[in-house]
C-alpha cells in the first residue's frame, strides 16, 4: 500500500534528521527537516488510513512545534517562547475539541477529554500554566458544551443537569461564605505557586 510504505519512508527519515539534529552543526535544518518528514508521515497514514477527520492532524503538528520549542529555547527570548508555545498548545486542544464541540460523537469527546488531562497533567509535571490553563479551558468548554446539546435533545436529562448546576452553585456559595478566610489563603498559595511556572 504506497500511502504506508511513504508514511514509514517519512518516519525513517524524520527520525534519522533528529539523530543529526542532535549535534551543533546542522541543528536547525535537521530539526526543521525531521518535523517536516514526521508530519508527512501523519498526513501519509491519514489517507492511508481513509479518515474523515482531518482536524486530528493539527494534533501531531502541534506537538512537533512544542517539540520544536523545545529544540531551540535557548534561541528564543521569553516572551516569544510563550507566545509560540500558547499558539501551538492552542491548536492541539483546539483540533482535539473541534469534533465533539460542533459534531454529536461521544467517542471524539473523551478523546478531547483525554487529551486534555493528559496535557494538563503534562503542565503540572513540566510547570508549565498554559498547559494547565488551556487544557482545563478546552475540557470544561467541550463537557459543558455536550451536556447542554444532550439537555436540550433530552428535557430530562437537560432538567437534571440545570438541577445539578443549581445546587453546586448553592454548594459552592455556602462553603466559600463559611471558609472565606482558609479559601483566599488557598488561592493566594496557588497563585504565588503558579507565577514561579514558565508562562
Amino acid at each position: 500500500n504506497t500511502p504506508w510504505t511513504l508514511c514509514l519512508l517519512l518516519l525513517a527519515q524524520s527520525a534519522h534528521f533528529a539523530v543529526i539534529a542532535r549535534g551543533e552543526a546542522m541543528r536547525r535544518r535537521a530539526a526543521a527537516l525531521s518535523t517536516l518528514a514526521f508530519n508527512g508521515a501523519m498526513v501519509a497514514a491519514f489517507v492511508g488510513a481513509g479518515a474523515h477527520t482531518a482536524e486530528y492532524l493539527l494534533i501531531p503538528f502541534g506537538l512537533s512545534l512544542l517539540m520544536l520549542l523545545k529544540a531551540f529555547e535557548k534561541d528564543l527570548d521569553k516572551s516569544t517562547r510563550v507566545k509560540l508555545r500558547v499558539a501551538a498548545v492552542t491548536l492541539v486542544y483546539g483540533a482535539a475539541a473541534f469534533r465533539p464541540l460542533t459534531f454529536d460523537t461521544t467517542g471524539a469527546l473523551w478523546v478531547c477529554v483525554t487529551l486534555c488531562v493528559l496535557g494538563v497533567g503534562l503542565g503540572i509535571a513540566l510547570k508549565v500554566r498554559s498547559y494547565v490553563y488551556l487544557g482545563t479551558a478546552f475540557m470544561v468548554t467541550t463537557v459543558v458544551a455536550n451536556l447542554v446539546r444532550y439537555g436540550v435533545r433530552e428535557p430530562k436529562m437537560g432538567a437534571l443537569f440545570l438541577s445539578g448546576l443549581g445546587l453546586a452553585v448553592v454548594g459552592f456559595m455556602v462553603l466559600v461564605t463559611t471558609k472565606r478566610s482558609e479559601l483566599s489563603a488557598r488561592y493566594q498559595r496557588a497563585r504565588d505557586l503558579l507565577q514561579n511556572w514558565e508562562g
